[in-house]
């Protein structure tokens, strides 16, 4: 068997490594896509709730008094009459 002569194909071999990392980033970036796609109302919908329940119990713990709220029909009127 004769001696060859094995030559690298340099640019050849940096396209196909800049191709794959190109393939292997956008597959990534698809995958992260989809799955917010289905997780995100989801998530969504959860932390409205966890608003809404927290939103209840300070309204609970923190009722309005009558004094607040009449105070402040008499500013309001009184803001009206200038």
């Amino acid at each position: 068997m004769k001696h060859q002569q094995v030559s690298v194909d340099y640019w050849a071999m940096c396209k196909a490594i800049i191709m794959y990392g190109g393939l292997t980033v956008m597959g990534w970036i698809m995958m992260r896509l989809f799955n917010t796609v289905f997780t995100l109302p989801r998530r969504m919908r959860a932390q409205q709730d966890h608003i809404q329940n927290t939103l209840a119990e300070l309204q609970f713990s923190y009722p309005e008094s009558d004094s607040l709220s009449v105070g402040s029909v008499n500013m309001n009127t009184q803001n009206t009459r200038q």
